[in-house]
């Protein structure tokens, strides 16, 4: 999927740079209460990523998700989690300590380059009407567009069609930006948000030095997306983020965020005002990651179920069984969809549970899958 964005001519490169330097100004509502619950994260030189809770109009620190390769996270605001991608991982963040639990590895994906490793992850966008999540990684070429399921962290394989119109694991996403007479490609693709209303996915990139696009599609699924809106240039952008009214946020790299208008007509809807800091306290160095907000209550996870506890869910006559239903194990929900089990066969589900059937047809859970 090449897709274009044209950015004006200027005859001096100097009032170009101007305004990409005070275009978050220009674009963004007047400053105002934030009256959701947001989510952001910031990372100091090597150290773990600090989770960051927005709350009565101010941010502050959680605690340390306990990894340093997050780069982004996605708020499922029905059911309150957090989620997260650490190197090849899928988790959840904790809201009330930052920690990261692991749901499960994202594994590879096949499409248009080959089969690609995934394992970092740079935006991630929670897709409440399919249910899933839909994220991006960097490779040496091209950035890539993919699925996880949310339940069990493994990509959705066969979710998308690529450039060439075919399933595929991935779609390449290539952004060509026209800016100061040249045609720049997108370098790297950074942070993802969604329109649950609109159906509509928002994609942030850099295409030159510290200047960054963000750029909305319908149908991304689909070979050829229909590109919607488009805002550039805007520098030293870090996260984007839409909430259930379909306002729309920005955060930036050096520690400020700011708040637009509805998002209306297939584009942003923006005001003159003024930028926000984050954290007055936080470091010169601080790099500030991924944007996103809440409606509702975020859940503390469940932790990981005790191991080498077996437990009986049913018996069935029947040599075939499907699991169909909801199941609650140590207050912990699985949703099994027609995972049908034979004698003597074991299935790995959530990482943490194996389904196996016994001789005798006795579907049992094994909490022994332990990391």
């Amino acid at each position: 999927m090449t897709l274009t964005t044209k950015v004006f001519n200027a005859k001096s490169p100097m009032l170009i740079l101007l305004i990409a330097c005070f275009i978050p100004l220009l674009l963004f509502g007047q400053e105002k209460r934030f009256e959701k619950t947001g989510f952001t994260l910031a990372k100091q030189g090597n150290n773990n990523v600090v989770l960051y809770k927005l709350s009565s109009n101010s941010w502050k620190p959680v605690g340390s998700t306990g990894r340093a390769f997050i780069r982004s996270l996605a708020v499922d605001s029905k059911n309150g989690l957090i989620y997260a991608v650490d190197n090849q991982e899928l988790g959840t963040l904790n809201a009330s300590t930052g920690k990261f639990t692991s749901i499960g590895k994202i594994g590879n994906g096949t499409g248009e380059a080959g089969n690609i490793k995934i394992e970092f992850v740079q935006g991630l966008a929670f897709d409440a009407n399919q249910q899933v999540l839909y994220a991006t990684q960097r490779t040496s070429k091209h950035d890539i567009l993919f699925k996880i399921n949310p339940k069990t962290g493994g990509i959705i394989t066969q979710s998308l069609v690529d450039r060439r119109g075919r399933r595929a694991d991935y779609k390449i996403i290539m952004i060509e930006t026209y800016y100061f007479g040249s045609v720049y490609e997108s370098r790297n693709l950074v942070d993802l948000a969604y329109d649950n209303n609109r159906k509509t996915l928002y994609i942030s990139y850099n295409y030159f030095s510290t200047l960054f696009g963000i750029n909305s599609y319908s149908n991304i699924d689909t070979q050829k997306p229909t590109e919607n809106s488009r805002i550039s240039p805007v520098s030293k952008l870090a996260g984007i983020a839409l909430d259930e009214e379909g306002k729309f946020y920005v955060s930036f790299s050096n520690n400020q965020i700011t708040r637009g208008g509805a998002i209306t007509g297939g584009g942003v809807t923006v005001d003159l005002g003024n930028l926000n800091s984050i954290d007055s306290k936080a470091a010169n160095n601080t790099l500030f990651l991924g944007l996103d907000f809440s409606d509702g209550p975020v859940n503390t996870p469940l932790p990981a179920p005790t191991c080498n506890n077996n437990m009986a869910l049913n018996s069935s006559p029947s040599s075939n069984t499907t699991i169909r239903a909801l199941q609650t194990i140590q207050s912990r929900a699985l949703i099994y969809v027609d995972t049908k089990l034979i004698a003597g066969e074991s299935v790995t589900l959530n990482n943490y549970f194996q389904v196996r059937k016994s001789a005798n047809f006795e579907i049992q859970i094994d909490e022994d899958v332990c990391r």
